[in-house]
């Protein structure tokens, strides 16, 4: 642990999404929410993406939102680098054409609503995370990538901000809590 809420370790890609998971669900069950909620650690999400096809083939979710890390980019070792993307900042919402728009919508209601700070990032075609093959699963579900803000990636001094974890969770538990039955994320049954 670093000042600043800071965490550096090996290997918080992706640690961090599964402790985000476990924790999520913990705190939904704490709450007695009514809703099921699957979560899946998976293998090959740079690669095949075979975990996450098969996660997704197993059960039908009304949505998917798939977690990893994104490169904060506020620190300079990059001259070049963009630097919107910074720790503490908030979990980073994807924009991009297979994100589902109304379940964009929703977070960022969620988000607003409880004052979670959110952050951007557009991705072009291939994220190399989960997200590239739940979205084409079962005839197209619902999907939303939300990015954990980190330096170093892939390196053995990773940083992460414990701040925008507890924001991820935050995000993650209300939103849960504000799905129903009639909660709708097909653009075209609006």
């Amino acid at each position: 642990e670093f000042p600043n809420d800071r965490l550096v370790a090996r290997a918080l890609d992706d640690k961090l999404g599964a402790y985000i998971c476990l924790e999520t669900m913990r705190r939904v069950k704490e709450l007695k929410c009514s809703n099921g909620v699957y979560a899946a650690t998976t293998v090959g999400e740079e690669t095949t993406g075979r975990g996450a096809i098969f996660s997704t083939s197993e059960v039908t979710p009304t949505c998917t939102i798939s977690l990893d890390v994104g490169s904060a980019s506020d620190v300079l070792y990059n001259p070049n680098a963009n630097k919107n993307i910074r720790l503490s900042g908030g979990p980073m919402l994807s924009i991009s054409s297979h994100a589902n728009q109304l379940l964009k919508q929703m977070l960022e209601s969620v988000a607003k609503k409880h004052n979670i700070p959110l952050q951007y990032v557009v991705e072009i075609s291939r994220t190399y995370t989960d997200f590239d093959n739940v979205y084409k699963q079962n005839g197209g579900i619902p999907s939303m990538l939300i990015s954990i803000p980190l330096r170093y990636m892939h390196s053995s001094v990773e940083v992460c901000s414990m701040t925008d974890v507890e924001y991820i969770i935050q995000l993650l538990v209300e939103f849960i809590k504000e799905m129903n039955e009639s909660t709708n994320f097909d653009p075209f049954k609006e």
